[in-house]
């Protein structure tokens, strides 16, 4: 992904501390990763506080059978079940951030769906609830920048 950044500009750094200056960022945007940390709370802290206004999700929803089968199966993949839109939500709110939109989203995996299937499941690709993901749109409560304390 980094390759096809037209910016050539890689900053690499750890979710639970990041390299940026506090609220130097409009949107801070993350997919698929939450499921992954021990501490994802930590992380979305620390995504609000370079945040300047907004910071988008998008998780696997465990609602959905088959990703919840397929978090059963893969190990690395096992965070993925307590990842419900309440449980997003609850994060969220945690983090001091301000809910505007949450929905499950999806029956088509980019990827992975087979080819002859994408014109079948289009129809039911978009706002369902027990499609495959979780979007979460938030909002920071006070634009302000906050101070991160070392």
């Amino acid at each position: 992904m980094l390759s096809l950044n037209p910016y050539r500009k890689a900053i690499q750094g750890e979710v639970e501390n990041l390299p940026f200056c506090d609220g130097s960022h409009d949107i801070v945007f993350s997919t698929n990763l939450l499921h992954h940390l021990d501490d994802p709370l930590c992380a979305l802290k620390e995504m609000a506080r370079v945040s300047r206004k907004f910071v988008v999700l998008v998780e696997p929803n465990r609602n959905n059978l088959l990703m919840f089968l397929f978090s059963l199966i893969k190990k690395v993949e096992r965070g993925a079940l307590k990842f419900s839109q309440n449980y997003l939500v609850s994060l969220i709110e945690q983090a001091g951030l301000r809910l505007l939109c949450a929905c499950s989203h999806g029956s088509i995996v980019p990827n992975k769906t087979p080819g002859f299937l994408v014109s079948f499941l289009e129809p039911i690709n978009k706002k369902i609830p027990m499609g495959f993901y979780i979007m979460a749109i938030a909002e920071k409560t006070d634009h302000r920048p906050t101070h991160r304390h070392d």
